[in-house]
């Protein structure tokens, strides 16, 4: 899947290469980071440009648009008729109220870019997103099976045993690498339970191992806060290995915690096709990153009712009904602590297994490489 983060002119041209040849050349002229005047055309409209993010996702659902158009046979311009026949076909998806809102709201956006002259035009389309987004709020959001069936230990679990079954192979391979650093991702994500974005976003210099800290940008963060998290003694061994070893086997030239096959860094949407596909080989459902939030705040109810408001804290809400003293004065780290200690008390067994592998594959390995590299 194309990176999201990286504004890049391939990237954006691949964003509308499905267009007609007047709507690429506006796009590229808005967002080709090689168009010498893009940043004054926002500047003459009064506004900020659109974040990577933004134009791929906005992007994605115009071509899509486009594609409905051309298997129906019906003119590449958004039309009434036209929006009624893709959000027809959204539904036949079993695409959600609630995403389909979505849907319109962006193509509002993509032709106020495209065509500006014409927003008095398209009103009708933010008329049809409140119509269809007032649906939606009388819509509870769905909690799929799986969001009942797996807690977070299920998931810290598994990604223990994948660690393990990666530190067991003889060899420093991709095969190797890919069990550490896909067992290492459900570890950080049990114990920390941030959105995805901001997991994917980790970089090696934000991971202070002597600290037993990890620290997540602003940036990289939807409340747009720096957060800081504990790492466990058991994921710090796990940490130091993927880097010493693993990590370092590819040669990376860049600072991104995770890796792909060639060394580079992983892209936007590797590490949730990574969980999800393990999760459906190992647990029989695939399982998404925003699990990790979900069972985190059902762990802490379930399991220390006494704090059960500390899931808000823990999860970075702005808006909680918190009242209890502690609650109140927590911070999100005392927050991630208590949990990750909960977690890690009961994979007691597990823990030791992996700081005895973790430290036999520290020493062993870069041994191994040291005697190679004097032979």
């Amino acid at each position: 899947m194309s990176c999201i983060r990286d504004e890049t002119s391939a990237l954006v041209r691949k964003d509308c290469a499905t267009w007609p040849a007047n709507e690429r050349a506006t796009w590229l002229a808005h967002f080709d980071p090689a168009a010498p005047d893009r940043l004054t055309r926002w500047a003459m409209k009064g506004e900020l440009p659109w974040v990577r993010e933004t134009q791929y996702n906005c992007a994605s659902i115009y071509s899509r648009y486009l594609a409905c158009m051309r298997a129906h046979g019906l003119p590449d311009a958004v039309t009434r008729e036209g929006v009624r026949k893709f959000i027809t076909e959204a539904e036949g998806r079993g695409v959600v109220a609630r995403t389909v809102a979505g849907y319109i709201k962006g193509l509002h956006s993509m032709m106020h870019v495209l065509y500006p002259e014409k927003d008095a035009e398209f009103r009708w389309l933010m008329d049809t997103y409140w119509r269809i987004h007032a649906v939606a709020k009388r819509q509870p959001k769905k909690k799929s099976i799986n969001k009942r069936r797996y807690t977070s230990q299920d998931l810290y679990r598994l990604g223990a045993q994948l660690v393990l079954a990666g530190f067991e192979r003889s060899e420093v391979d991709w095969a190797s690498a890919k069990l550490v650093r896909d067992g290492l991702w459900l570890l950080l994500g049990a114990t920390n339970p941030e959105r995805c974005r901001a997991l994917e976003a980790i970089k090696l210099s934000d991971l202070d191992l002597s600290a037993e800290g990890i620290k997540f940008s602003a940036a990289s963060r939807k409340p747009k806060t720096e957060a800081s998290r504990r790492i466990t003694e058991v994921i710090r061994g796990v940490l130091d290995v993927w880097l010493k070893v693993y990590r370092a086997h590819f040669s990376p030239d860049h600072d991104h915690l995770w890796i792909v096959r060639d060394g580079g860094p992983a892209r936007w949407g590797t590490m949730t096709a990574a969980m999800r596909s393990v999760t459906k080989k190992h647990l029989g459902i695939a399982v998404s990153p925003h699990r990790f939030r979900d069972a985190a705040a059902t762990y802490i109810v379930e399991n220390m009712p006494e704090q059960a408001n500390l899931a808000s804290k823990i999860l970075g809400h702005k808006n909680s009904n918190t009242t209890a003293e502690y609650t109140e004065t927590a911070t999100q780290l005392t927050a991630s602590r208590l949990a990750a200690e909960h977690l890690a008390a009961a994979e007691d067994e597990i823990a030791r297994k992996i700081r005895r592998e973790s430290r036999r594959n520290s020493l062993g390995r870069i041994r191994r490489r040291k005697k190679h590299a004097r032979s």
